[in-house]
């Protein structure tokens, strides 16, 4: 179990929303919610609604931004009804839940079916004209870009397997830093076929942050981890963690089909991977999931092959 994930009683949740959002609550249920925050569904005044806790608010924030600035037919984010302090140590927001089941719900056979729908909506978050917004990698509740670079995005990742960093204390234990070396030395060298090019990236794109009914997408949520960058990293996120389903070349033939050419389009895939997979890296450490921990270490030695 992670020790990030927050967990919060259901009768807590019950009596917070009765007395500070509507008394009218019904079938109030536990939903599994991401790596971090706790969700709840329920029903009021005959609407569907989720409930999310999260012990940080900007993942929040950044969904109601991408409601305002992002929603389409082809990207239907989910409306943020109300925001704001659960307690002194957690945040929440209760938004529209979106129609029928979470992608990663559904039996593998179903989703390779879904794949065209999930291209199409992939195609239209990049598409997003973000001319508007400055910066690079993570942006913030504004639409501002934390970096000022793409590459700069990318090499902050490194930075988590230093003894300096400020965490590295709470993972030390769990890294097993010759094997990490190995990643780090490689994705380093796969840097250089990366472009600065700028599109909008989801950057957790499908299984738990996706909904889909009658053969439709029909909710794209937690933008937490969106950034401004590569769209391939996207594809990458994907393939990462279902080589299987989405394998490279389904890709590769889709942006033949609509006359994309993507230069090293090998390379930025294996450097990206390599990106995910620290990233996993470092939070599996940093939560205590030492199983997870060492299956991804595995399957990203085997990247190197």
């Amino acid at each position: 179990m992670s020790t990030a994930k927050t967990k919060i009683n259901i009768n807590f949740i019950g009596n917070f929303l009765k007395k500070n959002f509507s008394p009218d609550i019904n079938t109030l249920e536990f939903v599994s919610g991401g790596e971090v925050s706790q969700a709840f569904s329920f029903i009021s005044d005959g609407k569907e609604l989720i409930i999310r806790a999260n012990p940080t608010v900007l993942g929040f924030e950044k969904d109601k931004y991408a409601r305002e600035h992002f929603n389409s037919d082809l990207i239907p984010v989910p409306k943020t009804i109300s925001a704001g302090k659960l307690n002194n140590t957690l945040y929440y927001s209760i938004t529209e839940k979106a129609k029928g089941k979470a992608l990663d719900k559904i039996p593998r056979n179903e989703l390779q079916v879904l794949i065209p729908e999930m291209l199409k909506t992939m195609d239209a978050i990049h598409a997003i004209d973000i001319r508007a917004t400055t910066g690079f990698g993570d942006w913030d509740e504004n639409g501002k870009g934390e970096n000022a670079s793409w590459n700069e995005y990318l090499i902050k990742i490194i930075d988590e397997f230093k003894p300096s960093h400020p965490k590295f204390d709470s993972k030390k234990d769990i890294l097993e830093m010759d094997v990490t070396k190995k990643l780090v030395e490689r994705y380093k060298e796969l840097l250089q076929y990366c472009p600065e090019d700028r599109y909008l990236v989801h950057g957790d794109f499908g299984f738990a942050n996706g909904m889909t009914a009658e053969g439709k997408i029909t909710g794209v949520f937690d933008w937490e981890m969106s950034c401004y960058g590569d769209f391939l990293h996207d594809i990458a996120w994907l393939n990462f963690w279902e080589p299987e389903i989405f394998n490279l070349d389904l890709f590769i033939k889709h942006y033949q089909e609509k006359g994309i050419t993507v230069s090293n389009f090998q390379e930025r895939i294996l450097c990206y991977k390599l990106h995910h997979g620290l990233g996993s890296l470092s939070w599996y450490a940093g939560s205590d999931q030492r199983e997870k921990y060492k299956e991804t270490q595995e399957y990203c030695l085997k990247l190197l092959n």
